[in-house]
């Protein structure tokens, strides 16, 4: 049997009481165990923290360590849990998914053999009764730039993480003003620093739900925390990352909605994105962050907005006349 390794899971909870048993379960089943497991309990009104009390007793070897704190949200219970780890190392957990067997083995393996400070994988999204292969690392691995890439894509889910302890330390830990998007905030803020390596590996070793209560489904929050992150980090960055970052969060938003059958909202996001387009250059070279910028990037991004919002605008009004023409035909033949 192995030593447990210096990791300590955290995971923020909320009502789960349906849920949490099979998220810890899936901690006992692993082929390397963490030397410690903390729940936060944040202001459950359900069995929660009665049931992942109970949970130790199958938890063999693990330090469980269960806490309640008044309901502040999950990136405050993550930062609670954090401050109670005693181990190097963090890895995260959330209440409603599941690690697969060997996913704490390999993602330690994968830290120590590369020297890195920060590890992720790929991972499987479940939704509507469906598992789906997310391959991450598919997009690291083929850039010179990962980190760029993490900005664009901003793709990492917190399941997937192992991290220094001290590194989470160093930048305060998750940003609880931001309702949403708070990990990928916290990866930027600790991979910004200077001499911190990480990677994302071809191993499938969680499973991650999705669906209508999960933290995905809060599309136009999420759209709006995203572009604020963008813009907070922005001067990291070139000017093109930053236009194809906001242009990716839009993409994603209006995917959302469409899978949400909204559709008005869903056909709103073009203009907002033909208005973003408009508004992040000339808000660079307001904040003269010239050593980023190109500027025929900039002017890509102007025509393509003022484009898009005359496109808008031609297509407002075809379907206003329409609905005249429509209407007086309706009139004259007396339906109307």
């Amino acid at each position: 049997m192995h030593n447990p390794a210096s990791v300590g899971v955290v995971i923020p909870a909320y009502n789960a009481a349906d849920t949490i048993e099979r998220a810890l379960r899936s901690i006992a089943a692993q082929t390397l165990k963490p030397a410690q497991v903390v729940v936060v309990d944040d202001g459950s009104v359900d069995q929660t923290e009665t049931i992942a009390l109970a949970c130790g007793a199958f938890l063999d070897g693990v330090a469980l360590k269960v806490v309640r704190q008044e309901n502040v949200g999950a990136g405050a219970a993550r930062n609670r849990g954090i401050s109670e780890v005693d181990q190097p190392y963090v890895a995260f957990l959330d209440s409603d998914d599941e690690w697969f067997p060997k996913k704490l083995e390999r993602s330690m393996a994968v830290l120590k053999y590369g020297d890195f400070d920060l590890v992720a994988h790929d991972f499987v999204a479940y939704q509507d009764g469906v598992d789906r292969v997310v391959e991450a690392s598919r997009y690291f691995g083929r850039t010179e730039q990962p980190l760029a890439e993490l900005y664009i894509r901003g793709y990492i889910p917190s399941i997937t993480v192992v991290v220094r302890r001290d590194l989470i330390t160093s930048v305060s830990g998750f940003d609880v003003t931001l309702p949403n998007a708070q990990d990928f905030d916290l990866w930027l803020a600790m991979l910004l620093q200077p001499g911190i390596r990480f990677t994302v590996f071809d191993e499938p070793l969680a499973r991650y739900r999705q669906g209508p209560t999960g933290i995905m489904s809060h599309t136009e929050r999420r759209l709006s925390c995203c572009i604020r992150i963008a813009r907070r980090y922005a001067p990291q960055f070139s000017f093109r990352a930053h236009t194809t970052r906001i242009m990716a969060v839009h993409k994603e938003a209006f995917v959302a909605h469409v899978a949400n059958k909204k559709w008005v909202v869903a056909m709103l996001i073009p203009i907002r994105l033909s208005l973003a387009l408009i508004a992040e250059p000339l808000t660079a070279m307001f904040m003269k962050r010239s050593e980023n910028i190109r500027e025929p990037m900039i002017r890509r991004s102007l025509i393509l907005g003022i484009s898009g919002v005359w496109a808008f605008a031609v297509f407002t009004l075809y379907i206003a006349q329409f609905s005249n023409i429509f209407g007086a035909v309706l009139r004259v033949i007396g339906i109307q």
